[in-house]
C-alpha cells in the first residue's frame, strides 16, 4: 500500500534520546554518547532540542547557536562562524549526522525526528542498552 507523500512527511525517521541536561544522547537505539561537562556542545544540543520541542520546523541561526555555546563571549564574525561550524561538525561526527540538518536560516534537528528527553543521568544506564524508558518525554514528530 502506498502512503501519500503528505503523510510521509510527518512520519518519524529516527529517535533521538537526550538527557534532560544534555549530558549524553543516543540516536535510534545506538550507543550512548557522553558530552563533556562544561562543553559548548551540551548547551548547543540542549538549545536545538528546545527549539525542536517549541517549533519543530524552526531553526537556530549561527548567532543563536554561538550564544547557546559561548554565552556572553564576544568575538569577531569570522571566529563566531568558525566556532559554530566546528561544533556542528563535531556533533554530526559524534552521531547526529542523520538528525542535525541545515536550513536556509540555520540549523535544526530534523522535524521528522522523535526527540525523547530522559531523566537518567548516564549513557551507561541499563536503559541505554534498549530497555524501556519509564521517565521519558517525547517531543516533535509522532509515529
Amino acid at each position: 500500500m502506498m502512503i501519500p507523500h503528505a503523510l510521509t512527511a510527518s512520519v518519524s525517521t529516527r529517535s533521538l534520546f537526550i538527557a534532560r541536561d544534555a549530558k549524553y544522547f543516543r540516536v535510534s537505539g545506538g550507543p550512548g554518547v557522553p558530552l563533556p561537562a562544561g562543553s559548548p556542545l551540551r548547551t548547543i544540543l540542549r538549545s536545538l532540542a528546545d527549539m525542536h520541542r517549541e517549533s519543530p520546523l524552526g531553526s537556530l541561526s549561527v548567532d543563536a547557536i554561538f550564544d547557546a555555546g559561548w554565552r556572553g563571549e564576544s568575538v569577531d564574525r569570522h571566529a563566531l562562524a568558525g566556532r559554530v561550524y566546528c561544533a556542528i561538525s563535531k556533533l554530526r561526527r559524534m552521531g547526529l549526522r542523520e538528525v542535525l540538518t541545515r536550513t536556509e536560516t540555520g540549523y535544526r534537528l530534523d522535524p521528522r525526528c522523535l526527540v525523547i528527553e530522559e531523566t537518567h543521568t548516564s549513557p551507561r544506564h541499563p536503559a541505554a542498552a534498549g530497555a524501556p524508558y519509564p521517565s521519558a518525554r517525547a517531543t516533535g514528530a509522532s509515529a
